[in-house]
């Protein structure tokens, strides 16, 4: 999404397709820090990628939530 408006534009009208369904958005694969901050403009509710973590067994992402 970061290079191809085309991405960009889809993913904005699938947000906006949930949010009107008052559903919550979750975009997993976030891979840059530019990515977090396109997604930012969408009313995304959460994130989840390699850029923030490697995916964690449960005890490991506890260790790293309490941070």
């Amino acid at each position: 999404i970061e290079e191809d408006i085309k991405e960009r534009e889809l993913v904005k009208t699938f947000v906006m397709m949930a949010n009107t369904c008052d559903s919550n958005v979750c975009v997993e694969g976030i891979e840059t820090a530019g990515m977090g901050d396109i997604l930012r403009q969408y009313s995304v509710d959460s994130f989840q990628g390699y850029y923030y973590s490697k995916p964690l067994v449960y005890d490991d992402f506890m260790i790293w939530r309490k941070g």
